[in-house]
């Protein structure tokens, strides 16, 4: 029998409907996604590894099975080019229906519904209680008996459209009655033409295109300035603008709001910027391209101020995720405030992946160092506060009427907000401007009283060697060594470290050893003026400068390997 193929559906005659997988489904999306973030994660562990291919080739190898794996799966999925569903006016045949039956006919099929679980769609088919399969009691393995599943991943909006149409005919043809496309309801008919409604509202989301855009140029700049594609320096975001309390504190609160748009690495870029477009997309055309900035702003605004009372005082603060849990906050209002404009199963869909979202990522930010939940709290709850606050657009009329008076009374609660928990905030102790320039002096100074020892140590085994002769050792020690262990000493003295600093320790004992050493070099002296030996005017004191030197020298490599562990962690 012939077949006339169009879209997804190939109709060989009007008793019988074959559906093809769609050109664009779900699980070929998934199958897309899957391969460009395996592709993503290689080239950023290039980075990361810095050339150790052999590491890399490692876990490329444990993944790429699991990943060809899992392809070959959903590839499966899509039928290889056989018809995954064929109706005709006796039965249903499809090979996506779990179990060894992969027939039912129309007569055993009471009712067919939509259901959707963790963001795949179904449709569960209800059994008479005549057949077989439903007279069964109890549950098998979880699963009723009586019920079965048609999973659509391999179908896009518009083929399920017309699935769930074709059933619904079939179902009533097969209990005599009339033909009737706009009964029972078609779900899929019903949330396609929200979307379109929603949709008309703003056909392209400027604003959230926009916000994007300047994430990412901002980010492009931070590489410019110092920046790394996988993390950024902290004294790099500290001076372009990164949440740090001590220095908002003492009047840098433009801090608060360039904060918002800073990222660490391209990785945590990526994830705000898809969230961002996620959730934002939806909220601007909810609430229109004023409110959703001020609710974007408002948001990430209040997130800062919040984070100055908890990580912003010993932290630096950066990111777009306060204001994007704001939007996120903003939707989720919208979908439980709004849920008579809205299908009843997309918002009951909606609240659930939303409040999922949210209590997972809040979750994450609780049980992963390095994440600044308050700025997530204080977005989200501001972002549902604004959003309350601000009308949505689906009676256009009444939005025009209140929107200016709305807004100012938004703008007002924010701002109200944001002084409340800045002028709240604890008095932060840490000064980071003086940290990270304590920083400097101390990497400067280690540096150069190591790069000091080692070309001290080098003459005195160059004179060991006979390459050097003894005025010669003392003339370096006295024009030399000592003017370059002094200016070390110097460089770590200016760091002024205060002593809770894990550094300190450190930097202490590389001083006492600069001190001591310089001490040494002064009681080193030659016996005669042309003697090849050296000797020593107080030899006793030597010999205890030399034993203090080999202690100090060990407790320095604890304190250097304390301070490596920590910075594992």
């Amino acid at each position: 029998m012939d077949q006339v193929k169009s879209g997804g559906i190939a109709t060989p005659d009007p008793r019988q409907e074959t559906f093809f997988p769609s050109k664009r489904n779900p699980l070929k999306t998934t199958r897309i996604s899957i391969w460009i973030g395996f592709g993503c994660a290689f080239a950023i562990s290039l980075l990361a590894l810095n050339g150790r291919t052999k590491a890399q080739l490692i876990a490329a190898g444990v993944i790429l099975p699991l990943l060809l794996a899992l392809d070959w799966f959903l590839r499966r999925q899509q039928g290889g080019g056989q018809p995954l569903i064929t109706l005709t006016r006796s039965d249903i045949t499809s090979g996506l229906f779990p179990g060894k039956q992969k027939r039912y006919l129309w007569r055993d099929i009471e009712s067919v519904i939509v259901q959707t679980v963790q963001g795949t769609s179904y449709l569960l088919f209800r059994l008479n209680s005549s057949t077989g399969a439903a007279q069964k009691r109890g549950f098998r393995f979880g699963r009723d008996p009586s019920k079965r599943r048609l999973v659509l991943s391999s179908f896009d909006a518009a083929d399920r459209e017309r699935l769930l149409d074709s059933i619904h005919i079939h179902l009533q043809l097969q209990k005599g009655g009339a033909i009737d496309r706009s009964t029972p309801v078609n779900q899929f008919a019903v949330e396609r033409k929200f979307e379109e409604k929603l949709k008309a509202l703003a056909p392209k989301p400027r604003i959230t295109y926009i916000l994007i855009a300047l994430n990412m140029l901002v980010w492009l700049v931070t590489l410019l300035l110092g920046g790394s594609v996988l993390q950024t320096p902290l004294d790099t975001l500290f001076n372009l603008g990164g949440n740090a309390a001590y220095e908002v504190q003492h009047g840098e609160w433009w801090r608060l709001l360039s904060a918002i748009f800073l990222h660490a690495g391209v990785v945590h870029l990526v994830i705000n910027m898809i969230g961002l477009y996620s959730v934002g997309v939806a909220v601007e055309r909810i609430y229109g391209p004023v409110a959703y900035v001020l609710i974007y702003l408002g948001a990430g605004l209040l997130g800062s101020a919040l984070s100055l009372s908890f990580s912003a005082q010993h932290a630096i603060g950066v990111g777009a995720s306060g204001a994007v849990f704001g939007v996120a906050g903003a939707w989720l209002v919208a979908v439980s405030r709004y849920r008579d404009e809205m299908p009843e199963a997309l918002s009951k869909r909606l609240l659930t992946q939303l409040g999922s979202f949210i209590l997972y990522s809040l979750v994450q930010g609780l049980i992963t160092a390095g994440i600044d939940n308050a700025a997530h709290i204080g977005g989200l709850v501001g972002g549902c506060a604004l959003a309350y606050i601000l009308p949505a657009r689906f009676n256009m009329e009444r939005y025009r009427e209140v929107l200016r008076s709305r807004c100012a009374i938004a703008l007002a609660a924010a701002v109200a907000g944001i002084s409340l928990l800045a002028f709240l905030a604890p008095i932060a102790t840490l000064d980071h401007r003086q940290f990270f320039a304590n920083s400097t002096a101390v990497v400067h100074g280690l540096s150069s009283f190591g790069n000091a020892v080692q070309a001290l140590q080098a003459d005195e085994h160059a004179f060991a060697a006979g390459k050097l002769s003894a005025r010669q050792l003392i003339e370096r020690n006295q024009t030399v060594h000592m003017p370059a262990i002094r200016r070390a000493a110097q460089a770590l003295h200016a760091a002024n470290l205060p002593q809770n600093d894990p550094r300190a320790a450190l930097v202490r004992n590389a001083t006492l050893c600069a001190d001591l050493m310089i001490e040494g070099m002064n009681l080193t002296v030659m016996a005669v003026p042309e003697s090849a030996g050296i000797t020593s005017p107080d030899p006793q004191r030597l010999a205890s400068i030399k034993t203090q030197l080999v202690e100090i020298g060990k407790q320095m490599r604890r304190d250097s390997e304390a301070l490596q562990r920590r910075a594992r962690n």
